[in-house]
């Protein structure tokens, strides 16, 4: 085990044959203000954390909507972040896949 979900991988290894880098970056809620300013090297996320996956027990409160809040100043700044929290929001991430899967990128 590595700490990534199970298809992270894969689908990293999938931008990388595409031609795009792609780097697996473990958010660690205790170094937020850390991670935002290593994040903003980045052209853009694919996000691999379910809605409400911060907010589990263990976790630091208020993790989730800080998370949250980083992703949607991304996407103020133009960086693309698959898929947003608000993405994440209006349709369940399986709906998501699928209406993406024939996507060219």
């Amino acid at each position: 085990k590595h700490g990534f979900r199970y298809d992270a991988v894969p689908i990293a290894n999938g931008f990388i044959m595409a031609g795009a880098a792609c780097d697996l970056i473990q958010y660690e809620p205790e170094k937020h203000d850390e991670m935002m300013v290593t994040l903003e090297a980045y052209d853009g996320f694919f996000v691999r954390i379910n809605p409400g996956q911060l907010s589990n027990p263990g976790v630091p409160e208020g993790a989730q909507a800080k998370f949250d809040g980083m992703m949607r100043e991304f996407v103020k700044k133009g960086k693309p972040v698959w898929s947003s929290p608000d993405v994440q929001t209006q349709m369940g991430a399986k709906d998501a896949l699928v209406k993406m899967n024939h996507m060219d990128c």
